[in-house]
């Protein structure tokens, strides 16, 4: 007979007893170490049509061991103190009564027990874990620690090791960052850079210190970065001069690096495109320097012209209102210019501009000019 019609004829439930349930005891009541669920809890109805099968008739069903394991349980207990829910026995209880893993308590015999004289006064019974008082916990550098009786260090000595403490975790993250790759290094750098120009709408910090602040303030894992770099360019032996020159090469360097990263990063490309055009650089220029990646092309440089001509009277108007009435006017130059081309293209010969300069100055700090107009006296700027 196979194991699933074994299985099949234990389960079968009695056509004769298809009534009501019959209220039966466990059959290992009465056993040694057995305590039944309705002694506890009441529940003690079996039914007849609950069968177990064969093959789990050699499994412990019953819940064994589930009463109390305290030696004084009872006389705990006599006192009119209901005994609350089970928990597991704490190791210093457990190894202190020697009983075995995993005995349970009431809640009524843990509370009861650090009470009791006669364990207390013995010698090798182990009292449970004062909480420590908040008026002997001293707080140093934001960390808390406790003085105490029988500690071994002075507050001062405390004192000194918290700090001792926190030089080597700056050591230790020092040695984190060193262990960075240079390619998660670049990766992180062109982040940043990307975050500050696309996000925040930042044009670029060509300046080295500022540069070194912006890059380590803003990702911590990039501190120290750039000291890598110029000690990568034999600072000893070269001049101060030629160190700053340096300095400022390997600021262009990292954005230039960063564009090859991600190609979003190419607000110093711009910066060299829009100073190429107004030099006159030949479109074909642009161009050729554009594909070696120095500069943008000149399709960007022409659309951001065309922004910047759109933004310039709007920018303009607002810094006059807002300093109307402490502008100065500095220099006005009205510029004419007509050049002849010495080799003519097909559709010019000749090459004119127009143009008049203004220079403004803001001085908040400056009392305005007074001045008269048909006899009556203003006091605005000029």
């Amino acid at each position: 007979m196979s194991a699933q019609q074994a299985f099949h004829e234990d389960s079968t439930f009695s056509n004769k007893e298809k009534g009501k349930r019959k209220a039966q005891y466990c059959d290992q009541e009465g056993q040694e170490n057995v305590v039944c669920d309705h002694e506890q809890h009441g529940a003690y109805i079996v039914s007849d049509r609950v069968l177990i099968p064969r093959s789990s008739q050699h499994l412990d069903l019953v819940k064994t061991n589930t009463a109390c394991s305290h030696p004084k349980h009872q006389f705990y207990t006599s006192t009119g103190t209901k005994a609350k829910s089970m928990k597991k026995a704490p190791e210093r209880l457990v190894n202190f009564f020697e009983l075995p893993q995993g005995a349970m308590m009431c809640r009524c015999c843990l509370y009861k027990t650090d009470d009791d004289q006669e364990y207390i006064n013995s010698p090798n019974y182990q009292l449970p874990i004062e909480k420590i008082p908040e008026n002997e916990i001293g707080k140093f550098q934001g960390r808390s620690y406790v003085l105490r009786s029988d500690i071994i260090y002075s507050q001062s000595q405390f004192q000194e090791l918290e700090s001792a403490y926190h030089e080597a975790c700056a050591e230790l993250n020092e040695a984190k960052l060193g262990s960075i790759s240079l390619s998660k290094k670049i990766k992180l750098m062109a982040w940043v850079l990307y975050t500050r120009q696309r996000s925040y709408s930042e044009r670029p910090i060509l300046d080295p210190e500022e540069f070194k602040k912006m890059l380590e303030e803003s990702e911590p894992s990039l501190k120290g970065f750039f000291d890598q770099l110029v000690a990568g360019t034999n600072p000893q032996t070269k001049s101060y001069m030629t160190n700053e020159k340096n300095k400022k090469r390997l600021v262009l360097f990292c954005y230039f690096l960063s564009g090859l990263n991600n190609k979003f990063i190419n607000g110093v490309k711009a910066e060299v495109g829009f100073l190429l055009d107004a030099a006159g650089t030949s479109s074909s220029t642009i161009e050729t320097l554009a594909n070696a990646s120095v500069t943008v092309r000149r399709e960007t440089i022409g659309r951001h012209k065309i922004q910047h001509a759109k933004t310039h009277t709007t920018k303009v108007g607002e810094f006059l209102l807002e300093n109307i009435d402490n502008l100065v006017i500095l220099n006005v130059d009205d510029f004419h210019n007509c050049h002849e081309f010495y080799r003519s293209d097909t559709t010019s010969t000749h090459d004119f501009a127009h143009f008049a300069t203004i220079l403004l100055k803001a001085l908040p700090e400056t009392t305005s000019i007074p001045f008269c107009q048909e006899k009556v006296f203003l006091m605005r700027g000029v």
